[in-house]
């Protein structure tokens, strides 16, 4: 398995379900599990997991609408205004209080997008969302740069494979 960022989590917790068929993977600038993408140093990452969050939403929407039976013209417009508010976030986005209830996001019925994550705060993450470099046996061929977001994950996912041998 290869690929950089989310796809980098998914491989790591493919080995750590160590499947027979799986025999090596190179994540590139990964995170150390979605908690890392959340908190850092305990610190919520708003431009991170709001990004995030925004960018999969229009996936997740439309498919929720499509089986609602929802028009193609609404389907349309939730994405766009989807859409919109990813394209907002430099402008004024990331400076709307209160984060648990976004204005501009009440009328696209996100208004609760990081609510999850904020209330399980940057301690209460589950194990599930970590990587368990003790869990995974196969070769790791670990890729990234300095100025990454994850750089100290990159580092951090090297040094605990390492140790492994």
């Amino acid at each position: 398995m290869s690929g950089g960022s989310y796809d980098g989590v998914t491989q790591w917790a493919a080995a750590m379900q160590r499947p027979p068929h799986l025999h090596a993977i190179a994540p590139l600038a990964t995170p150390g599990g979605v908690h890392n993408m959340c908190f850092r140093g305990g610190a919520f990452e708003l431009g991170v997991v709001l990004f995030w969050h925004l960018l999969t939403c229009p996936g997740v929407v439309t498919r929720e609408l499509t089986a609602a039976g929802a028009s193609a013209d609404e389907i349309g417009k939730a994405a766009h205004g989807i859409t919109a508010a990813l394209d907002r976030l430099c402008a004024d986005g990331y400076a709307e209080l209160p984060l648990r209830a976004m204005p501009s996001l009440r009328a696209l019925g996100l208004d609760d997008i990081l609510g999850y994550v904020l209330d399980l705060g940057a301690d209460n993450q589950p194990r599930e969302w970590r990587v368990a470099h003790d869990l995974v046996d196969v070769p790791s061929l670990i890729m990234g740069g300095w100025y990454d977001i994850f750089a100290q994950d990159t580092i951090d996912h090297y040094a605990a494979t390492c140790a492994r041998g």
